[in-house]
């Protein structure tokens, strides 16, 4: 599947294009790790935004046959409204974060599928005693991906104003 990046597009997969999160990793330690992927760039980047896709934002898509939930209506940050035409660069940067974490992990036990020990802090047999890592439980978003989405959230930006008593 083609990487398509057309902001409010009906066939849109992606918040940004290959391009620009190559610009992103540029200047980052993990630079070498994101050229490494080559031509399985586009397939992660598709991954990251299927899974941030998951979440709800607030307002509303700004046209209802958009295949992403970006641009949106009615979305504001620190009490300015995000313009109806742009994807915040918040959320492209969580697309990336995500796409290079979800290719790390591919190889190994991903931090983002269920273990079947969710409910279990402690689990003693005998003298076999497995202890899961703290952290995030199977399924969140590690917190910098978090940092990144939750000013964009249903509920997780607060519109504050001053009340006067006459």
């Amino acid at each position: 599947m083609a990487l398509d990046y057309t902001v409010g597009g009906e066939s849109a997969n992606s918040y940004g294009s290959e391009t620009d999160a190559d610009a992103y990793w540029a200047d980052r330690p993990q630079s070498a790790d994101w050229d490494a992927l080559g031509s399985a760039q586009a397939g992660w980047l598709i991954a990251a935004t299927e899974r941030l896709e998951q979440l709800q934002y607030q307002g509303e898509r700004t046209d209802e046959d958009q295949a992403l939930s970006w641009p949106r209506l009615g979305a504001w940050v620190d009490g300015v409204e995000i313009e109806d035409d742009v994807i915040p660069e918040g959320m492209k940067r969580a697309q990336y974060k995500l796409a290079l974490l979800l290719s790390e992990e591919s190889t190994a036990v991903s931090a983002l599928a269920d273990t079947g020990l969710e409910d279990f802090e402690r689990l003693k047999v005998d003298v076999i005693e497995l202890v899961p890592r703290g952290g995030s439980k199977a399924g969140e978003l590690p917190a910098d991906i978090m940092r990144e989405v939750r000013p964009y959230l249903l509920g997780g930006s607060v519109h504050q104003f001053r009340v006067a008593r006459g």
